[in-house]
């Protein structure tokens, strides 16, 4: 009878892992599609060498790497392309990306 108590316990750490890694994983997926504020983000300059403090933050929190513009269009690699502009039923229109890219 003391091994049911002790496969309980078990099972019930488990289910709590398991449900705390889905909660982390929906987390980090949300803040893939939706970024923080830019303030209260983590960039650490390497991975490698993390302390167990920050290697915690990164696990819970996920770290945000820089994100950045391109600058080159397509023509300049030799690609041809054409300009997209997609029209919405309520009059809202979209413009490809490479219209818009500003060459510096």
């Amino acid at each position: 009878m003391k091994y049911n108590g002790l496969l309980l316990k078990l099972f019930l750490l488990f289910i709590v892992l398991v449900v705390l890694f889905c909660v982390i994983s929906i987390y980090h997926a949300y803040n893939f599609t939706h970024p923080r504020n830019k303030f209260l983000v983590f960039r650490p300059r390497s991975m490698d060498n993390l302390s167990f403090s920050e290697l915690a933050e990164v696990t819970l929190f996920g770290v945000s790497p820089l994100k950045y513009k391109a600058k080159i269009l397509p023509s300049d690699l030799g690609l041809k392309y054409e300009n997209v502009t997609f029209k919405s039923t309520d009059n809202l229109s979209i413009n490809s990306l490479a219209s818009e890219i500003s060459k510096k």
